[in-house]
């Protein structure tokens, strides 16, 4: 599989950021985004300060305004915005990941800890993850930190939880919806890394199993990774969605680290 070669802060074509008020001269912020700056296009605030005497940078926005660390940080909260991490999951990190004395689990908070280092398309695409394990031991917040970690590096990312995925995508059937069916799958191909939640959730026919091929074999064509999550082992989810999707993903992904056969949530009950 060939790609292009990409550098994190150039490749986020979906990211349009709000610029600040106060940028009189709309100096380019060299290396963020898309376009290098954040200018003069800012939504200007609800009511301007006036002043009695000559206007401070502090008036209208942060003195460290042009620093590129505030840049910086500014487009990294922006595209965490546009990502769709659950409310619950948003402060989620591998920071605040809890090993509790489990070999299993630092070894899963390790190979985290590793792909988040290594993500990069400089010499080739890299590859998604495959994450399995029972019902509550962890996937989703190892899955939405380690998103948020590619994030922070300057990369776009997107968040689905597969029956959530599939509901929006219904949506698009009615004459009314914004967006087509075309329109979404393209917006779920385009982020840098794309987290499918909870694989095999779904109720599976063959519309179902169809789309999620369409999803999977464009990021494969396009030489962008997939994490998934799924409470199923191989041979289950080959039973619940086919061998044909299974075996792309097994090319597409690594498999993680096992997580131990426990429910965190209830072990660990307050």
């Amino acid at each position: 599989m060939s790609a292009a070669k990409r550098k994190a802060p150039t490749h986020s074509r979906t990211l349009t950021p709000p610029t600040i008020e106060g940028e009189a001269s709309g100096e380019a912020a060299s290396g963020m985004g898309p376009t290098g700056s954040v200018g003069a296009d800012s939504p200007t605030p609800s009511a301007s300060p006036t002043p009695s005497a000559s206007p401070t940078p502090s008036a209208f926005a942060p003195d460290d305004i042009r620093s590129p660390e505030w840049q910086q940080d500014f487009l990294a909260r922006f595209r965490l915005e546009q990502t769709r991490i659950p409310e619950r999951f948003r402060n989620k990190s591998l920071d605040n990941f809890k090993i509790q004395h489990s070999s299993k689990r630092s070894a899963v908070l390790q190979a985290a800890r590793s792909y988040v280092a290594s993500f990069n398309f400089e010499n080739a695409p890299p590859n998604g993850l495959l994450v399995m394990g029972v019902v509550g031991c962890g996937k989703t917040h190892i899955a939405t930190a380690v998103l948020r970690g590619v994030v922070l590096k300057g990369y776009t990312g997107l968040f689905y939880n597969m029956p959530d995925l599939l509901s929006d995508i219904r949506a698009t059937f009615d004459e009314k919806a914004p967006l087509s069916e075309n329109d979404l799958l393209e917006d779920v191909n385009r982020p840098d890394l794309l987290v499918l939640d909870d694989l095999g959730a779904e109720r599976t026919s063959s519309w179902v199993n169809d789309r999620l091929y369409l999803i999977i074999n464009r990021r494969y064509d396009s030489g962008r990774p997939i994490l998934v999550t799924t409470n199923l082992d191989l041979g289950e989810l080959s039973d619940k969605i086919g061998d044909r999707i299974v075996s792309r993903l097994c090319e597409m992904c690594h498999k993680f680290p096992e997580f131990p056969d426990e429910d965190y949530r209830k072990e660990h009950m307050k």
